[in-house]
């Protein structure tokens, strides 16, 4: 397969190299973060935001040098607002413009190209089975091992990256909203899996042909965050096993790598296709993507997000769970439907009295409403059953840290501790057991069988910690 960038990228540079010095009194140039329009002069305030919004700058005309084509875009700022202003100028930030045929081209399906630049590497096949493809980049041709093609929709994409770009294209046509919405949602996956995507802002290319130069471009500063964070899974077995000796490396290293295994193209697939399908889904995977980006936060506070992440993940599992009517195993503790009937009527009347006598009323009290509840899973037990349902086995210390993330919700601490400085260090350790106990969700779900990285152990060493004194670098 081969991809063919240079002309995207060529506009890209034009772009935000570009300063334009119009014969009004705007000025046009590229920030760290999106565009900024300034308008100077004495009548700074004739200016409206609408009319900002709307500004085409048609003096300039967007054309790659090294585009063998007639094709002109020019730019329209589809989105901006006044970011500062003083006694001579007004500065608008723009977050999103475009060539003036982007709205034209919302009714037509064509080929699409999202690209960032900029990035830090990201290294995709230390995660999946790749696909090798040949890019090329102006006079440049290279084969990029750092690829992947899969399926969404009954449409084909491809995501690969280089130094500096990283790129999410679709093989087929399609409408400009339904691939920004896809390509979000890939961004997400990405972030999940790996640990990194970018973000920030974005450059879209629209294509009536491959072979053609872009028809149309959107670029948008209006993405998620670029990610940065460590992830669960690894196929690098050194990584697992670097403070051991070199003899007893030697001897674990072909039991590590068994466990350690790529993701295939369906794993992602089902798990961007679960975010588009399911919003729940989709907001616990952000939350979570959140929570591992969050910086300058106590571990404390980490945990409970994290616990509020795990909340929302075992909701969702346990949806599916009650939809496939597959509940935990029926022990011969587990009374039928007319057996708690009778038992509801029974603890009623005997309530009711009691009640009475003590010259209370038993209509409408909270210990009536218990009853009527009695055979209602508490909650730990539902969310112990998304585990079950996804055939994760649960040590003991696990359950306890699953039981605790209420506390941690209701601004208390499930460790006696005896000082600041020990609390930090429990913190640290459930902070990372909770995001484990949360990913290994979602990895499960989406079929993935390999092994994950257990981050907690570092702390449990570091610190001799003894409550999960057995713990290992691998669950």
């Amino acid at each position: 397969m081969q991809a063919n960038i240079s002309s995207a990228l060529q506009l890209i540079s034009d772009l935000e190299n570009l300063q334009i010095e119009t014969k009004d009194v705007f000025s046009f140039k590229k920030m760290e973060k999106g565009f900024a329009a300034t308008k100077h002069g004495k009548d700074i305030y004739s200016l409206s935001n609408n009319e900002i919004r709307n500004l085409q700058i048609d003096e300039h005309i967007f054309k790659g040098s090294v585009v063998n084509t007639d094709r002109k875009l020019k730019l329209k700022i589809l989105n901006s607002g006044l970011s500062s202003a003083d006694l001579n100028t007004q500065t608008y930030s723009i977050n999103k413009l475009s060539s003036t045929n982007f709205e034209s081209s919302l009714r037509q399906k064509l080929y699409y190209r999202l690209i960032f630049n900029h990035i830090e590497e990201l290294h995709l096949k230390e995660f999946f089975s790749f696909t090798r493809l040949q890019v090329s980049e102006g006079f440049s041709t290279y084969v990029d091992s750092n690829s992947i093609e899969f399926t969404i929709n009954g449409v084909s994409y491809l995501i690969f990256r280089n130094k500096e770009h990283f790129v999410i294209q679709s093989n087929n046509p399609v409408y400009f909203k339904a691939f920004s919405e896809v390509s979000r949602k890939i961004l997400a996956a990405l972030g999940f899996i790996t640990g990194s995507c970018p973000g920030n802002e974005g450059y879209f290319f629209g294509y009536e042909t491959y072979q053609s130069d872009p028809c149309v471009f959107v670029f948008d500063a209006r993405f998620v965050s670029a990610h940065k964070a460590t992830s669960l899974i690894t196929t690098n077995p050194h990584l697992v096993l670097g403070n051991l000796g070199f003899e007893e490396r030697q001897g674990k290293l072909k039991e590590v790598s068994e466990k350690l295994k790529p993701l295939n193209v369906k794993h992602f697939e089902k798990l961007v296709l679960s975010m588009l399908d399911d919003d729940k889904f989709s907001e616990a995977i952000y939350c979570f993507l959140s929570t591992s980006n969050a910086k300058s936060v106590h571990a404390t506070v980490h945990a409970g997000m994290y616990a509020i992440v795990l909340e929302m993940l075992t909701a969702y599992i346990d949806k599916i769970r009650l939809k496939k009517n597959s509940g935990p195993k029926k022990e011969n503790n587990t009374l039928s439907s007319e057996e708690v009937k009778t038992l509801k009527s029974k603890l009623h009347s005997v309530a009711e009295v009691f009640f009475i006598n003590n010259n209370k009323s038993y209509e409408g009290s909270a210990f009536q409403k218990r009853v009527n509840g009695v055979d209602n899973p508490i909650h730990i037990d539902k969310l112990i059953y998304a585990y079950e349902y996804l055939g994760i086995e649960l040590t003991n210390q696990e359950r306890k840290n699953i039981s605790s993330r209420n506390k941690l919700l209701h601004g208390s601490f499930p460790y006696k501790y005896d000082n600041l400085n020990l609390l930090s260090k429990y913190a640290l350790y459930l902070k990372e057991e909770l995001k484990y106990l949360t990913a290994a969700l979602v990895f499960r779900y989406i079929g993935y069988e390999g092994s994950l990285l257990n981050l907690s152990k570092i702390y449990l060493d570091r610190f001799n910690l003894e409550v999960h004194a057995d713990a290992d670098y691998l669950k």
